[in-house]
């Protein structure tokens, strides 16, 4: 029995096979064959030493075809399918392909591999051709309940920002919980746990809908169950929490799974024990199991057999892909039968003429995706009226105008203006390749800074909000030691604080304070340096953040960017450098005691140019001489001299 056990770096083979490898089991593994040859760790790997490693490889792999009556694992981590494949029919072998997020198995290397290794998967990602259905491969899928996206809609945000200002109006309805949600809302704070208690919530009180949704108070205002209901992101929040409690349910019952069989297509999963296959047999509307001998383990599937299980998995596939019209995100704004005939006759019109050009991406849409885009626009207009040019007069011009500029850069490749709604764009498209790429530079080029400058907490008790401000960068101040010195230019961030920045706690992007695109942040340059205010989320983070500052426990603020200017220069024995132009602010940070900078980027910088300035001071090997000559024939005159001077006082 030969088993190929396939995936990305750091997707978990290895742990794999050793909870599934009996003794005597043979296993190849790269790593640690390298390990064995060079003494090195693990995952330091040496160039030289692969291509022995490769041959030695190829030299096992025709022993195997000749001797088939042992167990051997093979951990294999090409990207390409036929690879696999052809590896798989040389061997007559079985493949186990771990399934694992680009996220998170860069997570996992940049905790427990050299830095390298980054590069590695994201090389692997960028040649990955996907697991084909019609391969006969056990897929086992290692995904993460916080994998599961948990960005609010706008319309949710609408819904909360009406309930706080119909509660602070009106002095009534929900509770201090139901405040506290609809920050985390607007904040795009949501755990699992809160989107599970905000199904619940829904759920309890939809009975009490029709009577109280649309009624008044006597002082004109709404019901109190009203203002509850919108708290917790009105009907965009309860349509969005039960999709999205499906999706946290389906995903905490896959993590049970320990894998997934393909057979004729159909995704079909395995147990490791009786209960969970009756289980989910039960809650499919069947009942029984059987069972499946693979890698000489035994796991059990839903049904008495294998054909029934077929033809219930494979109607739950076809639901689970389904992209109806009903899956889009409800964001509580009907569109009207005029704006859907528009929008069907604008769709209609582009894909007849996109249809014509030879076009590298799918430049087609649907109706039902620029209603999404159409219904952004509603949003945009009504939350953040700074962007709406002053020739616009209502809400349906500018998400009109959203959609057609929509449709301009799903034909062109490209937008006129701003980017928006970049999540609907194919895959292939050309701008959401620019944005990989950009994102990509980023993590390769970012630089840290920190600087401890005067901050400030306050509360501003009618709005029940905390807020802080404090300086991210300071402008001409010597940084501390960091193998350097540098200084900021005044002119530093112009043209950056449009950039799409986040307020972190240490640089976290899952400890999200505020941020200056849809939140409360504001970035701001002046005499001293980069100024930030925020308001404080009513979050565990928050508050903890707050109570810290306010003791003086947390008292340094930092700034994440990219460099695209700056100048090198010598100042006695220390090397100066001034940023003169930031090319991208990433985000803003406050951090805790024992944050550092990261200034691997600026190290690099450094030393090409002390190397650069070591070649231009180093004299020639002909002026070395003569200088050495010339000292030389000074010291012998000043011997002479001294010598006839001893001997004339003799």
């Amino acid at each position: 029995m030969i088993t190929i056990v396939s995936g990305p770096p750091c997707s978990g083979k290895n742990t794999y096979v050793k909870n599934h490898r009996k003794k005597g089991d043979v296993v190849w593994d790269f790593d640690k064959i390298h390990s064995a040859l060079t003494d090195e760790e693990t995952h330091n790997h040496i160039e030289q030493v692969r291509k022995y490693i490769f041959s030695m490889r190829e030299t096992f792999y025709n022993d195997l075809q000749a001797k088939k009556d042992i167990r051997v694992w093979i951990l294999n981590s090409s990207p390409i399918r036929s690879v696999r494949s052809e590896l798989a029919k040389r061997l007559d072998a079985n493949i186990v392909y771990i399934k694992r997020s680009k996220e998170d198995c860069l997570r996992v290397a940049e905790n427990e591999r050299p830095k390298e290794w980054k590069s590695y998967i994201e090389n692997y990602f960028e040649r990955l051709e996907e697991i084909d259905l019609n391969e006969n491969a056990n897929i086992i899928e290692v995904k993460s309940l916080k994998d599961i996206n948990n960005t609010p809609t706008e319309g949710m945000r609408e819904e909360a920002r009406k309930g706080l200002e119909w509660r602070k109006e009106y002095g009534r309805g929900g509770t201090q919980t139901g405040v506290s949600r609809a920050r985390d809302i607007i904040n795009g704070d949501l755990s699992i746990s809160s989107i599970k208690r905000m199904f619940s919530f829904f759920s309890r009180h939809e009975n009490n809908k029709a009577k109280h949704y649309s009624a008044k108070e006597n002082d004109g205002g709404p019901t109190a169950w009203r203002i509850a209901w919108a708290l917790w992101g009105g009907n965009a929040g309860f349509s969005w929490s039960k999709k999205k409690v499906k999706e946290i349910a389906r995903e905490e019952e896959n993590r049970m799974k320990v894998g997934t069989m393909i057979n004729d297509g159909i995704e079909l999963p395995l147990y490791d024990s009786i209960k969970e296959a009756e289980l989910q047999a039960q809650e499919l509307g069947g009942s029984g199991y059987h069972e499946h001998t693979m890698d000489g383990e035994t796991y059990y599937m839903p049904f008495e057999n294998h054909e029934q299980a077929k033809e219930v998995m494979s109607k739950v596939n076809d639901n689970m892909y389904k992209k109806e019209d009903e899956e889009e995100e409800d964001e509580d704004r009907a569109l009207t039968g005029a704006v859907k005939k528009g929008l069907q006759k604008k769709a209609e019109d582009h894909n007849e003429k996109v249809g014509k050009k030879n076009i590298s991406w799918n430049a087609k849409v649907t109706s039902a995706k620029l209603g999404k885009v159409f219904n952004r626009g509603i949003g945009a207009y009504k939350t953040n009226p700074g962007s709406v040019r002053p020739s616009v007069k209502s809400p349906e011009q500018w998400a009109y105008a959203r959609v057609n500029s929509f449709l301009y850069a799903m034909e062109k490749g490209k937008f006129r203006s701003g980017k928006h709604d970049t999540d609907l764009l194919p895959s292939n498209h050309p701008v959401k390749k620019s944005m990989k790429e950009e994102k990509s530079y980023i993590m390769e080029n970012k630089e840290i800074r920190l600087y401890r400058a005067e901050y400030q907490v306050t509360k501003d008790e009618d709005k029940d909000e905390k807020r802080v401000s404090g300086y991210a960068a300071l402008f001409d101040t010597d940084s501390r030691d960091l193998g350097f010195r540098e200084t900021i230019s005044p002119d530093a961030f112009d043209g950056r604080l449009d950039d799409n920045v986040i307020l972190t706690f240490n640089h976290d992007p899952n400890l999200i304070l505020d941020r200056n695109m849809g939140g409360t942040l504001k970035l701001s340059v002046d005499e001293r340096g980069l100024r930030y205010d925020a308001t404080l989320p009513n979050t565990t983070t928050g508050n903890d953040v707050a109570e810290l500052m306010k003791r003086g426990l947390l008292y340094e603020s930092s700034f994440a960017f990219t460099v695209e200017e700056d100048d090198w220069s010598k100042d006695g024995d220390i090397t100066r450098r001034e940023i003169k132009k930031i090319g991208r602010l990433v985000d803003v940070s406050i951090v805790g005691v024992g944050a550092y900078a990261n200034t691997d980027v600026a190290l690099r910088s450094k030393e090409a140019f002390e190397t650069e300035a070591t070649i231009e001071e180093t004299p020639q090997v002909e002026e070395v001489e003569q200088k050495v000559e010339e000292s030389f024939d000074d010291s012998k005159l000043n011997l002479l001299s001294n010598e006839l001077k001893l001997k004339k006082r003799i």
